[in-house]
């Protein structure tokens, strides 16, 4: 039983290495947007490793305008 425990510990290590953290998300979607005043929203899917962050290009007009999804794993 230790071994199990010990083998699944290993494991969720492993895991939790290959994740992106939040910062590096949130640099990769601002890399996208140089220069332009837009707002980000964040949101992390903990049991597919991956973030997706909703990009509005033009935070002035409200929801009449396109929105942009990144999904970075």
């Amino acid at each position: 039983m230790l071994a199990c425990m010990l083998s699944g510990t290993a494991f969720a290590q492993q895991l939790q290495f290959s994740f992106v953290s939040k910062e590096d998300a949130l640099l990769t979607a601002q890399s996208e947007f140089k220069d332009q005043d837009v707002d980000y929203f964040l949101l992390n899917d903990y049991s597919r490793g991956e973030w997706s962050i909703f990009v509005d290009a033009e935070p002035m007009k409200g929801w009449e305008h396109d929105q942009k999804k990144i999904t970075i794993k």
